[in-house]
């Protein structure tokens, strides 16, 4: 831990897995910060199989939790969620929620997809997934705004012909779902956008083929390579 932007650090490392059977590399770890609320994810190989590990710290790292949750007694395919709002989402399972800092874990019931990407703003949760194949996906998009405890009556849903994940964004009242192609694909990739909590979604202006980043103050940047891969567009 440092308190000083990176310029110094603890003397000695604190170890977060204790009474966790590990026996190999950890896997998808993820963290994520508000504040001095730290939440820290991780698949944990046990050497028969994996869990989905789960540990905290209220105070910027200064102590943590003497022994992790574990949230799912399998893999996770990812983590999402901010201070108040966690996410575990199994590959084969559906997705787990915790509003209570990871203490319990409750399936999440009525999303009606299985999420490829989560993004979580307040009570605002956009959830993206896809069903069938080449040329034709389906993708499912689907929005809760009490954070993740109830849904939209069905998702909604776009046919698409081109492979590539879905990302889920959400910041303040706008929600977006970016769909980066290929760098050789004509778009590179797509984003959408909805600001009626998910109902209708329309075409945003610009390619967006390698990142979507965006701010508060409604500042929206869509970014994507050249064919070659050397060259950075904006």
């Amino acid at each position: 831990r440092s308190l000083d932007g990176g310029f110094t650090w603890q003397a000695t490392d604190t170890r977060l897995d204790a009474g966790v059977v590990s026996n190999g590399n950890v896997q998808t770890m993820r963290v994520l910060a508000e504040g001095p609320i730290l939440h820290l994810f991780w698949n944990n190989p046990t050497g028969t199989g994996w869990l989905s590990v789960h540990q905290r710290s209220l105070d910027g790292g200064a102590s943590w939790l003497a022994t992790p949750h574990v949230p799912w007694n399998g893999p996770a395919q990812f983590f999402a969620g901010d201070a108040s709002t966690l996410f575990v989402v199994p590959q084969s399972a559906p997705a787990l929620r915790s509003v209570d800092a990871g203490q319990t874990w409750a399936p999440v019931t009525g999303m009606g997809l299985q999420p490829l990407d989560l993004a979580v703003d307040g009570a605002r949760v956009l959830a993206v997934g896809q069903t069938g194949g080449v040329p034709n996906f389906t993708i499912q998009i689907n929005m809760s705004q009490d954070r993740g405890a109830t849904w939209l009556p069905a998702p909604y849903t776009i046919t698409q012909a081109r492979s590539g994940l879905p990302h889920a964004h959400v910041v303040g009242e706008a929600a977006f779902v970016q769909f980066p192609f290929g760098p050789n694909d004509t778009p590179t990739g797509v984003v959408i956008q909805s600001d009626d909590g998910g109902l209708q979604w329309r075409l945003v202006d610009g390619e967006a083929g390698d990142r979507l980043l965006m701010s508060a103050d409604s500042a929206l940047v869509t970014t994507r390579r050249a064919s070659t891969g050397e060259l950075l567009f904006a």
